[in-house]
């Protein structure tokens, strides 16, 4: 292997070829994206197996019988690497810097990204490539009737896999939310927690865990039924909308409503009912909005007679000022990393018995505070273990080679 590696300004290039006799044939070794940019690299391969060894345009190499092209690319490759890592230490620098963004971003892939890379990592590439793996490993387990206890280990990993990323989908969530502001409507915020008009089911709990974001409130109302659809919640939205209250988004409040249970059948049920006000510090809209949640909990008792309990949350902005009147008015304030006070109502049954209504007001940066403390908690404890796996299987794959 003859090479020429030089730093030069501007742009740079790359080649590695076959010298076949007298003649040079290019060799598609590596991507010319593996090579950085300001260097001029150059690598010539000779050997006495390559002598005669090309196609009749001379254009491509035609390697004698026995001769495993795949193994002898790999070979080559191989060395290439050695000498680029040597000659060039900003690949390493920057892999390293990929790799620990790969560790942060998809921490769910660790262990099937290629670790054998030669010049730069190519961020796409090793990505897709992580996840057909994954993909694939996913497929095998699926498939397996009956589970051998190397299949039962390897859905237990890919269980913790599929965790991962559905953590990371809540980190995003958890980003957005953060990044509403006064600017942004009511409806935005109530969409972000839970799409208005829909109505989601425990039978596909699955395929709508990534919509239903009542877990940014508390994980616990993962598992409840969310109602929302027109069709099915209008009678009940009307009797929780009071009197002549009337909203810019279709004379609507801003309320999610999300049952434990299908509230039209007989057995008892809790609801979680979230209102939500745009952000503002004007105290006497904010008092208001607190005041209207006891007449909407007799209001909802009313009409859903199976409730058994209501917990109702007020997201709405709460400075200095806000948090003085509620502690005045004997709100209890709660640990919290932003603004949670906490008051216990009883919501009269038309037929005589209470009904717990335990209320919270809940600030804004509270909602993503406390969420993001939860969640990155989560995330570092899957991450690393995450980081095991790949370091088992890293193992595994070393002694496989040797």
């Amino acid at each position: 292997m003859l090479y020429h590696i030089e730093k030069v300004t501007g742009k740079g290039s790359s080649l590695t070829a076959f010298s076949i006799d007298g003649r040079t044939i290019p060799a598609n070794l590596l991507p010319a994206s593996s090579f950085p940019a300001g260097y001029l690299c150059v690598f010539l391969f000779e050997s006495e197996i390559f002598q005669s060894s090309s196609d009749t345009s001379r254009q491509k190499l035609v390697l004698p019988e026995g001769i495993p092209e795949a193994r002898l690319y790999r070979f080559l490759t191989r060395e290439l690497g050695r000498v680029l890592a040597e000659k060039i230490p900003i690949i390493n620098e920057r892999n390293e810097k990929t790799k620990a963004q790969f560790e942060k971003t998809f921490p769910h892939l660790l262990g099937y990204f290629e670790q054998d890379t030669v010049g730069l990592i190519d961020q796409d590439d090793a990505l897709t490539v992580a996840q057909q793996k994954f993909f694939r490993v996913q497929k095998e387990v699926l498939q397996c009737e009956t589970l051998s206890d190397a299949a039962y280990e390897k859905s237990l990993e890919l269980s913790s896999r599929t965790l991962t990323e559905y953590v990371l989908y809540r980190e995003k969530i958890i980003g957005r939310m953060k990044e509403m502001s006064d600017q942004n409507a009511e409806a935005d915020i109530h969409n972000l927690i839970v799409p208005r008009y829909k109505e989601f089911g425990q039978e596909s709990i699955a395929s709508e865990l990534y919509q239903n974001n009542a877990w940014l409130l508390d994980d616990k109302f993962m598992v409840f039924q969310t109602i929302l659809s027109e069709k099915r919640m209008d009678s009940v939205i009307n009797a929780v909308r009071l009197g002549g209250e009337y909203t810019a988004e279709d004379g609507r409040p801003d309320i999610a409503m999300i049952f434990s249970a299908d509230p039209a059948d007989a057995k008892a049920v809790d609801v979680v009912v979230v209102e939500i006000k745009k952000k503002t510090d004007d105290e006497k809209d904010n008092i208001y909005a607190i005041n209207q949640l006891l007449d909407r909990a007799v209001k909802l008792v009313e009409h859903c007679p199976n409730i058994q309990r209501i917990w109702y949350y007020a997201v709405m902005q709460v400075n200095d000022t806000m948090a003085l009147r509620l502690r005045q008015l004997k709100w209890a304030p709660l640990f919290s990393k932003g603004s949670v006070f906490y008051q216990e109502y009883d919501t009269p049954h038309p037929d005589g018995r209470i009904v717990p209504t335990p209320t919270f007001v809940v600030s804004f940066d509270a909602i993503v505070a406390d969420a993001e403390s939860r969640n990155h908690t989560f995330l570092e404890i899957l991450r690393d273990g995450m980081k095991k796996y790949a370091q088992e299987q890293n193992a595994r794959d070393s002694a496989a080679s040797k």
